[in-house]
């Protein structure tokens, strides 16, 4: 029995397995690959049959060639390039002391390798008595750059923070996060250390951090008070390393405590990081810049280094040329089609760059591509977003959705607050967060930068497909979508009503139904399951106005659709008379004048009138 088990042809197992359609046979042959049949003068093979014998194919591989291993999860530099295979990096040192900036500020995607480039400089700047870490780089790049930067290496106090678990529900419990996240970092720094070259209140102030005793205000001093006290007993200015700087500001967006959270980053970063003597450099990584305005407004040594930027572009995730020595490093050089495809796509100033994660996992999977990156994070946040977007912003989404390149606006300094206020921040949002990219140069206009963005490859656009078939959130919501789909094409507006209204009963809050985009955005939603036999826009200009939603069959012979909607607040109104009304404004306002030219024949016209919890529907074709 095969029809239960996914089945690959031989030139499709050929491929996976990088070996030749005769090898493949012969292993059918010989029974290598249990549950292969014959079909006609040729083979089907289970799937799992062939990633079983790629698996044990690598594995000898690796024990014959004594291939250094992926390190997947770990992102201590010490334990990559000691132990792993390790794509070079660290010419961002060279950068970065070439530079001279005081504090810099990179903004990339999660999990591009901003925490282990972090460790990387902490590790070759932090004092190291012994000489050991030096021996970390003496094979990289960085060494043989020459003595003017191989001199800096171990003589540096670092502070070394990371946000990235300062996730709670409530404020007071993200300060208490970090007061244990600072105490930590005060007792891998002063521990063992001769005490006596400080005073008493230099001793109170330790302990405060230590054991977590110190003020909601002092706190907001810990980068300050740490740096100096190291320069007092190292008599060398401390760098300030932080990574994911924006968690708790997320977190409190999310949670409902954002200006708690603005307030005490901003002190605290100020007192840090700004006109501080005791400060040799500082860097800190995060997703999203929030604005100078409201966070860094003290901070003006500040430099800030996007995706559209080219200064240190190609520092976090793959270049094309290290994806192909690494394919080749693990004999899956024919892969790189694959590859390219899944977790290409990304533009960084005018470097190409491959998702790191997610190649890493690729080969670490025997060449199974998947969604790697994606299935890292509950997506929280770009659901947010998404679910609060308005009718254009949400039309601008589609129009992504469907590989069209959509022109915005780039603002890079953008806060979360503003993420839904109409402006199409969200699409900037969604470009420094990895799941849009830049698609040709940014244009700098009098208004600002200006780019095109696209959805960069196919493991992002699983995201869309998901996220906006799932507006509203809700399991049941695609069972319902699919059954509004079948009524559409049966024109059966009764059908229609029945099937809106039971979602919206049984799925939705009467405190969303405020405006007509809510109940816009919930058809466009559910409606955009059709996208791959449709062209799915959102509040254009057509005729002699502005439809709501349009399907514009990809065959012709398939129907198109205008739909128009209604909100309405009168409890004595007649919702029928006003979807009814409806379908007049479309013809009225000749909404299908386009679809005619493009040569659809049948257009099937929807009014659908909502109040509440309660929907009617007319249509005409």
């Amino acid at each position: 029995m095969t029809e239960n088990r996914k089945m690959m042809k031989v030139k499709d197992a050929q491929e996976y397995l990088g070996m030749s359609a005769k090898s493949v046979t012969n292993l059918c042959n010989s029974g290598s690959l249990p549950g292969a049949v014959k079909s006609g003068k040729s083979w089907l093979i289970p799937f799992e049959s062939v990633q079983e014998y790629g698996r044990k194919k690598l594995s000898d591989r690796k024990a014959n060639s004594k291939l250094l291993p992926l390190s997947i999860g770990s992102f201590s530099y010490s334990e990559l390039a000691a132990n792993s295979y390790y794509i070079d990096k660290t010419l961002l040192i060279k950068e970065l002391i070439d530079s001279r900036d005081a504090v810099t500020l990179f903004l990339r995607p999660r999990r591009f390798g901003k925490t282990v480039a972090l460790d990387m400089i902490k590790t070759f700047f932090e004092l190291d008595h012994s000489g050991d870490t030096a021996a970390l780089f003496q094979n990289r790049k960085i060494w043989r750059c020459g003595k003017q930067y191989t001199r800096l290496q171990g003589v540096f106090p670092v502070i070394h923070l990371t946000f990235k678990d300062v996730k709670a529900g409530t404020w007071n419990a993200s300060l208490n996060k970090i007061k244990e996240l600072i105490g930590d970092e005060a007792q891998r720094l002063f521990s063992g250390l001769d005490k006596t070259i400080f005073d008493e209140r230099d001793l109170r102030k330790i302990n405060s951090f230590l054991d977590e005793t110190v003020t909601d205000e002092r706190l907001e001093s810990a980068l300050l008070d740490l740096s100096r006290l190291l320069k007092k007993y190292y008599n060398q200015k401390a760098i300030i390393l932080i990574d994911e700087y924006d968690t708790p500001i997320q977190q409190g967006y999310m949670r409902g405590f954002y200006n708690e959270a603005i307030d005490f980053m901003r002190n605290f970063f100020a007192a840090g990081l700004k006109d501080n003597p005791s400060l040799e450099f500082g860097v800190l990584t995060g997703i999203l810049r929030v604005s100078k305005e409201n966070l860094f407004s003290g901070l003006n040594n500040l430099e800030v280094n996007t995706c559209i930027d080219n200064k240190y572009s190609q520092y976090f995730g793959f270049t094309e040329n290290e994806v192909r020595e690494m394919a080749a490093y693990f004999g899956h050089e024919n892969k790189m089609d694959e590859i390219t495809q899944w977790y290409d796509g990304y533009n960084f100033g005018t470097s190409k760059i491959y998702n790191p994660w997610s190649v890493t996992k690729y080969f670490n999977e025997d060449c199974v591509p998947d969604a790697y990156w994606v299935n890292t994070s509950d997506n929280s946040i770009i659901h947010d977003v998404i679910a609060g977007l308005g009718a254009e912003e949400q039309g601008l989404l589609l129009d992504v959705l469907q590989g069209k390149p959509v022109q915005t606006l780039l603002q890079m300094d953008t806060i979360y607050p503003n993420l839904n206020d109409g402006s199409n921040a969200v699409l900037s949002f969604l470009l420094l967060a990895g799941y849009l990219t830049v698609v040709d140069a940014v244009r700098s206009e009098p208004v600002g930068k200006i780019g095109k963005l696209v959805i960069p490859n196919t493991e992002v656009q699983r995201v869309y497909s998901n996220e906006i078939v799932n507006w509203i959130s809700n399991d049941v919501q695609i069972p319902a979508a699919r059954r509004l789909q079948n009524a559409l094409f049966a024109e059966k507006p009764d059908l229609i009503k029945k099937i809106l209204e039971e979602f919206l009963l049984s799925c939705v809050s009467s405190f969303d139904m405020r405006y007509e985009s809510f109940y816009h955005g919930l058809v466009l939603g559910m409606t955009s399951i059709m996208q791959s036999r449709y062209q799915i826009d959102s509040n254009r200009e057509a005729g002699e106005g502005r439809y709501d939603v349009q399907l514009f069959p990809l065959k012709k012979s398939m129907p198109g659709f205008i739909i128009e909607f209604k909100a309405e607040k009168d409890n004595a109104s007649d919702l029928k008379a006003i979807a009814e009304e409806a379908i007049r404004q479309i013809n009225r306002k000749k909404y299908e004048t386009e679809m005619r030219k493009r040569g659809v024949g049948k257009i099937i016209k929807y009014g659908i009138a909502f109040r509440g919890k309660s929907a009617e529907a007319a249509v005409e074709d």
